[in-house]
């Protein structure tokens, strides 16, 4: 929110001073010069809309930097204060890393001052300060408007008691008002007051000078949005002098006027505290001048477009500043060497836990770790959560990060979860490169519900969120029907179920790190630990196999392991063939159709392939995720995004995070 917000006044300031340069331009009349800076206030007040609408993968660069808890890490690394080895709930022994988080977590909790926040409630203030002015402004003209009286033989003319000066008022219904007097002017001064003011009308001035003072109310903070507004002021009158001596205007009767509404100005408190005075002791003097010169010029149209182009060029390029533009294949990734570390506090915590170098880029873990922290802010239901991104072909982990409400930042391997439906991918490619399966094939969804035998002879009934009959494979994995892949985990076969598994790596330890191991399913052959072993229950599995293996989809079939150093050896393994982990990939993109499960985890101009997965880890609390594929014509990354949570679904929980991540760091 604060990187979109500064980033909207890096162009707003670019704009109004481009205003302002090009208002200086002695080939430019003031009508020429209005123009250019209603422009560039246009222009200003757009610029979120605009930041919004470009690529994006740089916005969170300064949110990253305003993080207290970076710093935490990086000295007490640099300073050698960790503490002895920490063990985990398994007994597993994690060294310094451990204590490093628990010293990051302690810090951060004993931070009183959020910058960000602090930064956004004065910005906040100051704008509702500046708002509640333009609204009493606004109410002072409709109660003007209502006690008013129409002046007799002029339409849309008011007479009002409470001005001493002629004004224009009103956005929507624009009017005249003249002071009670007025009537009794002589009628050459009445005549040029009201084309005077009828030609601001008729220019919208009214509109023009209240987005002046929008712009004011959100850039308070900003000295050339007032200047920019005080020139519109300025300039407005000048070209509206313009307007009155090209109809026929008498030019010494005319400047004669203005002296003379000069002086009752600034006798009116009303229209100071209103509208920028149409007349002051400072411009004066250069309005009647040009007035008696008759001084009138304005740019060729060419020179107007030149002119206006480069205040829309200038805010475009601040809002393409964010990031590149969409593309079907994204760069290749620069990979961190032992002299550029990320800096980031889970990537501190894992080069310190292999001893040196890693693999992660720095965006990217930045990016990620930006994005967990979002998250626990943003969702108090969450426990813990973790973020693992993976380069195809070459397997290198680009990013990888974990958060813990309780301890702060950590590696996001600490622990294993039950993979949950995000495994019904694998075993659907597994089925078809069996041949047990085809791609054409139609799956009984038994209405949503399948009573299956368990151990004993127990009766057990197997529910999916909605009713489903006969569908589709790929209709079978947008809704995540519990029973459709109960069918093909029994077409495939208990042996080959786990044989399909053993294959894509989910139970092959993780070298390197002191991490938990995995938790294979337990030996049975009833038909509803089957089942259930076919929807990714009743076993466990860390989340960095599970990125293993759907890269092993999106790379054709062939596992590559997972590598968090550069310099560790690419190694790779066959999984499925090219047809079926294409034909699973396709699929896969319909559960981020607006009918599956992961809709929210779709990213603007990309296609993405993906699966939710949800599962019981304890009583009250689920691991929530999305893994994904991207672009899914030909991936060349897999982000993963889980969350341990009392309340969400990997479709509400983790799909969202996965979006942002993919559009901030990947686009």
């Amino acid at each position: 929110m604060l990187a979109i917000l500064l980033t909207s006044a890096a162009g707003a300031t670019l704009c109004l001073a481009l205003g302002l340069v090009l208002r200086s331009s002695r080939r430019l009349g003031a009508a020429d010069r209005h123009e250019n800076l209603t422009l560039a206030v246009a222009v200003a007040l757009l610029m979120p809309l605009l930041v919004l609408a470009m690529p994006v993968s740089m916005r969170v660069g300064l949110p990253s930097l305003l993080a207290p808890s970076r710093n935490v890490v990086e000295e007490s690394i640099a300073r050698g204060t960790v503490g002895p080895a920490a063990t985990t709930a398994s007994g597993s022994q994690l060294g310094p890393v451990a204590e490093v988080s628990a010293r990051a977590a302690a810090s951060k909790r004993s931070a009183r001052v959020d910058v960000t926040t602090v930064l956004l409630a004065a910005w906040g203030l100051g704008t509702l300060v500046c708002a509640l002015r333009l609204a009493r402004a606004g109410w002072a003209a409709a109660r003007m408007r209502r006690r008013a009286r129409s002046l007799e033989g002029h339409d849309n003319v008011l007479v009002s008691a409470e001005v001493r000066v002629p004004m224009a008022i009103g956005v929507i219904r624009p009017s005249v008002v003249v002071p009670a007097d007025a009537p009794a002017w002589s009628a050459e001064d009445l005549a040029l007051t009201l084309a005077h003011e009828r030609a601001h009308l008729a220019r919208h001035d009214v509109a023009k000078q209240w987005a002046a003072s929008i712009v004011c109310a959100i850039h308070w903070f900003n000295p050339l949005a007032w200047i920019v507004a005080r020139a519109m002021a300025t300039d407005r009158e000048h070209a509206v002098d313009a307007i009155v001596l090209e109809g026929g205007a008498r030019a010494s009767s005319y400047a004669s006027l203005l002296v003379r509404v000069a002086v009752r100005a600034e006798e009116s408190a009303l229209l100071a505290a209103f509208h920028a005075p149409a007349v002051g002791r400072t411009d004066l003097a250069r309005r009647v001048e040009a007035v008696l010169a008759q001084r009138t010029s304005r740019a060729s149209r060419l020179q107007r477009v030149v002119f206006a182009a480069v205040i829309v060029l200038a805010a475009v390029g601040v809002a393409c500043s964010q990031g590149s533009p969409p593309s079907a294949q994204p760069p290749t990734t620069a990979v961190s060497t032992p002299g550029t570390r990320a800096g980031t506090p889970s990537a501190v915590l894992l080069e310190r836990a292999l001893g040196g170098e890693s693999s992660l880029d720095a965006a990217k873990q930045a990016a990620t770790e930006a994005t967990l922290d979002a998250l626990l802010t943003d969702d108090a239901t969450v426990i813990r959560a973790h973020a693992i991104a993976m380069e195809i072909p070459s397997g290198l982990v680009v990013a990888l990060a974990g958060r813990d409400r309780a301890t702060g930042p950590t590696l996001g391997l600490e622990r294993v979860y039950p993979p949950g439906s995000t495994v019904k991918a694998l075993v659907v490619a597994a089925a078809l490169d069996a041949g047990v399966l085809k791609t054409s094939d139609m799956i009984d969804g038994h209405g949503g519900s399948r009573e299956l035998t368990a151990a004993g002879g127990k009766k057990q009934t197997l529910t999916d969120a909605t009713p489903n009959g006969s569908m589709s494979l790929a209709k079978m994995l947008a809704v995540s029907s519990n029973v459709g892949a109960s069918h093909v985990g029994e077409r495939l076969g208990a042996p080959k179920l786990l044989s399909a598994f053993e294959t894509v790596g989910l139970f092959t330890p993780i070298d390197g790190l002191a991490v938990a191991p995995s938790a294979r399913p337990i030996t049975s052959d009833d038909p509803w630990h089957h089942a259930i072993v076919a929807i990714g229950h009743d076993f466990s599995v860390s989340p960095l196999r599970v990125v293993g293996a759907f890269g092993a989809l999106a790379n054709g079939g062939e596992l590559v392991s997972p590598r968090l150093r550069a310099s560790t050896p690419r190694t790779t393994s066959h999984f499925v063939s090219p047809e079926a982990a294409r034909a699973v990939t396709v699929m896969l993109e319909s559960v981020v159709s607006d009918a599956g499960t992961g809709n929210r985890a779709r990213v603007a101009n990309l296609r993405v392939a993906g699966k939710t997965g949800t599962a019981d880890v304890e009583e009250g609390v689920m691991y929530a995720s999305f893994v994904g594929m991207f672009p899914a014509e030909a991936p060349r990354y897999v982000v993963l995004v889980g969350a341990e949570t009392r309340t969400g679904t990997g479709g509400q929980t983790a799909a969202p995070r996965f979006a942002s991540l993919v559009t901030r760091a990947f686009r």
